[in-house]
Formats: structure tokens, sequence, C-alpha cells
């Protein structure tokens, strides 16, 4: 999938997630969230489950703008375009697994978030 703005009828599909782990965003340490971009790169992203729409109403009270992907290299070719914006980055375990060594380094991820059942 293409870099996507994410709107209200879009919902995640076979997500651990729920509004509950997605209300933690709130704990982010930035004042001023209206220059956080909220990007969500998972290979599940689909319109059948009501928590990622739950999850998505919710940060968009949070933050204005909310992205999706499902393609790695399209989500960091994006989030590289995002120079002057804080991101705050969504993912699931085995996705997070091979994109965070990816993207550790680049200086404006702000979070980076990993949903995931394998406490392991």
């Amino acid at each position: 999938m293409a870099n996507q703005k994410q709107g209200s009828s879009d919902m995640f599909e076979q997500t651990p997630a729920t509004f509950q782990q997605a209300n933690e965003l709130n704990r982010i340490k930035i004042e001023e969230t209206q220059d956080v971009s909220v990007i969500w790169l998972d290979t599940h992203i689909h319109n059948s489950n009501p928590d990622y729409q739950n999850a998505i109403t919710h940060l968009q009270h949070i933050v204005n703008d909310i992205y999706t992907f499902t393609d790695n290299d399209e989500c960091i070719d994006f989030i590289l375009t995002l120079a002057d914006t804080d991101v705050c980055l969504i993912t699931s375990g085995s996705v997070g697994q091979r994109l965070v060594p990816c993207v550790h380094d680049i200086s404006n991820i702000d979070s980076i978030f990993i949903f995931c059942d394998d406490q392991n």
C-alpha cells in the first residue's frame, strides 16, 4: 500500500493492539503534538477490525497526521521526507524486527511502539 493519509474508514486486521494499548501514545513526551505524525506500518492493515478503527479514532484526537503503510521501503522513504516533523512509529513485532534496525538512526523518529503477542 502506498503512503496514505489515514481516514476513519480504515481498520486493522488481526492486530493485538487495543484501544487501551493505543492510548499509551498519550505518554509521548512531546509538548506540541501538532508537529507529530503517527506512522503505522504493518502488512495486515485492512478494513475488518474495530480495534484498529478505535485506535485511529483516538489517535486523531491527539495528532493531526496519521499515515498507514504495508511496505517497509515506502514507509522509510516517507519518514525521510518528514525531516522537520517528529514521527511516532507504530508497527507489529514481526515487522518491527526488520524495521527498527533500518530506522533506528533516523533523527526525527521520536518514538517506536511495537505491538506483539509474543513476549519473548
